[in-house]
């Protein structure tokens, strides 16, 4: 079995509770992820909106630090993405990425250091108002100036805008903005659930016309609404995503450890299951670009590491 997930907040439990990555009582760990066969991981340094300055700038680097330990503590067991690896059975491939652009600490130059400490995408804001942007819960208004600085910094430098967690005015402004690869690492579909977290109709037609990316959240909040969900409430965001044109960008992102779960994906083995299901739905086709050929081929041609 084949993996890439888009998004997890594992790193920033880690930074909080001392968790160690290859094992914990979390979602989401090495020995755990690593039974699944080939995974890769995109390990997200997430910053609340109102952490700002100097101490976010510094949460950003204490959460990359606990994946740098875990890289050299568990050599035989996680391993830093590079552009065209092939990954590894049985071993944790890692991407970083930034979840909240107050990271930055207010700071466009830091994005070219942001690329050579190896993070590949950037939420720009998380879901309230930050330096950059507006989320969902926040203004309704746009990317700021320092937001459009930002972003043609990360156009620069290679790294990934990711639009998960941007309200719909800022979404629009980084259509109009850029003409290169956007994804949305953990976004579902707002037509199939109300949530403004989701993404619209629009927007992800958007994502298809660029050949980008869309990771799905398994967040029930997202999906249906509820605590808890069957397989068949995930199901109707796929469908309605394939109907729309999305066979060749549909994605994982997950949200382990971000959010609660489903039971029946309450933690990172649980995929296997999940994958099964969707082989029953749609065929081994569709489930290997699901699970991991959309997002390799996405990786291969768009981001330089």
């Amino acid at each position: 079995m084949r993996v890439i997930d888009l998004h997890c907040d594992t790193l920033a439990c880690a930074e909080q509770d001392g968790r160690d990555l290859f094992r914990n009582e979390g979602q989401l760990d090495l020995e755990r992820g690593n039974r699944l066969g080939s995974w890769v991981q995109t390990f997200a340094c997430f910053l609340p909106s109102s952490l700002r300055g100097e101490e976010a700038y510094q949460t950003f680097l204490r959460q990359r630090g606990r994946l740098m330990e875990a890289l050299e503590k568990y050599p035989d067991a996680l391993e830093l993405y590079h552009s065209g690896i092939e990954p590894a059975p049985g071993k944790c491939t890692a991407l970083l990425s930034v979840e909240g652009g107050t990271a930055l600490a207010g700071k466009a130059e830091r994005i070219e250091e942001f690329k050579k400490l190896g993070v590949s995408f950037f939420t720009l804001v998380w879901n309230g108002d930050n330096e950059l942007a507006h989320g969902v819960g926040g203004e309704n208004a746009g990317l700021t100036s320092f937001g459009r600085e930002c972003l043609a910094e990360l156009e620069k430098w290679n790294i990934l805008p990711d639009i998960s967690h941007l309200n719909d005015l800022g979404m629009a402004d980084v259509f109009s903005l850029t003409e290169g690869p956007v994804l949305a690492t953990h976004s579902n579909l707002r037509s199939v659930w109300n949530h403004p977290r989701n993404l619209t109709e629009e927007q992800f037609r958007e994502l298809v016309r660029r050949k980008g990316l869309c990771g799905i959240n398994y967040y029930p909040a997202f999906v249906n609404g509820g605590s808890d969900y069957e397989p068949e409430a995930l199901r109707r965001h796929l469908e309605r995503m394939l109907e729309l044109g999305g066979e060749d960008i549909l994605a994982l992102g997950s949200d382990y450890d971000g959010a609660e779960m489903p039971a029946f994906l309450c933690s990172v083995e649980k995929l296997a299951a999940l994958r099964e299901y969707v082989v029953e739905w749609y065929g081994e086709g569709l489930a290997e670009k699901l699970f991991f050929e959309n997002a390799r081929r996405f990786l291969e041609k768009n981001l330089r590491v």
